[in-house]
């Protein structure tokens, strides 16, 4: 299969999705050709010019541009459902692969739709047998545009550390402390993850769920995350990862679990099974695959 792949370089060097599916779609020796998502404009002719069996709009929020109609199939993606959901979106697409499950339930009856979960990825996340010195790490953004409160993160981590945590940030807009950094990426990355005792995700109880908490568990560290039904589709609750309803019951079981070290270890142990059992992203093509072959088949 020759697939037209609209995305963009996020999170590239720290194997992403979008690069890590399209990576592993070529190991299945389909060709894909990876088109700046700026290009679409141009879609008709980049068409015209590489001739796909299928055109995948592997970004969240990409659509057609108004007014075009093609002769391949159209692969829709959201990465960060509910985020930048909206249903005029459905109209560019023949099929839709989302990684949130609410929205899947919501439109699999409208048009094809596939609930693709995050995932890790095995040839770049794994241990590196680190000693763990940093007691707790977040990376990501220090204020999200998604939340209401968006200096959530920023607040949360300075109470953290009023109260006697360490926490290590790591990400754009960090305010200038001893232990915020920029962002990192590459092997940096991957130390920090390894060097961490638990991995802080810091989200709102409507969040999508972040890669962040299965690239910590791919290389045996564990995450705590804000509680949702979703979080416990992919990981048993205190066996394989960590939840928090409010401030209270994030400090409670960071403190708990910092003065327990083998019992976090043993979560981090689980978490990694769990990855390499489940959620390598090998295990997400699988099923992807054969969905996308059968849209082919409809047109």
């Amino acid at each position: 299969m020759k697939i037209l792949y609209f995305s963009n370089d996020h999170a590239w060097e720290v194997f992403g999705t979008t690069r890590s599916l399209a990576t592993e779609v070529e190991t299945r020796g389909h060709e894909v050709t990876f088109c700046d998502q700026a290009r679409i404009k141009k879609i008709k002719k980049l068409a015209a010019k590489h001739d796909p069996d299928q055109i995948w709009l592997a970004s969240s929020a990409l659509t057609l541009p108004k007014g075009v109609t093609l002769d391949e199939p159209v692969i829709g993606f959201g990465f960060s459902d509910p985020y930048y959901f909206t249903e005029d979106r459905l109209d560019s697409y023949d099929a839709y692969v989302t990684n949130h499950y609410e929205t899947f339930e919501k439109y699999r009856d409208e048009l094809p739709c596939f609930y693709n979960q995050t995932a890790c990825d095995f040839r770049f996340h794994a241990r590196m047998g680190l000693p763990r010195e940093i007691d707790s790490s977040l990376i990501g953004l220090a204020g999200h545009p998604r939340f209401d409160d968006k200096n959530y993160r920023k607040t949360t981590v300075g109470r953290l550390r009023t109260d006697g945590f360490s926490v290590q940030a790591y990400g754009p807009g960090w305010p200038k402390h001893a232990m915020n950094h920029g962002p990192i990426a590459g092997e940096s990355f991957l130390r920090v993850i390894n060097q961490s005792k638990i991995g802080l995700d810091l989200q709102y109880p409507f969040s999508p769920l972040a890669h962040r908490m299965l690239e910590y568990g791919a290389c045996g560290t564990p995450t705590i995350t804000r509680d949702r039904p979703e979080v416990f589709r992919m990981l048993d609750r205190d066996s394989e990862v960590l939840t928090y309803t409010d401030y209270d019951d994030l400090k409670g079981k960071l403190k708990y679990y910092l003065e327990h070290p083998d019992e976090l270890e043993a979560i981090g142990r689980n978490a990694e099974a769990r990855c390499r059992r489940d959620h390598d992203v090998s295990r997400r093509v699988d099923a992807l695959l054969p969905f996308v072959a059968d849209i082919g088949k409809r047109r």
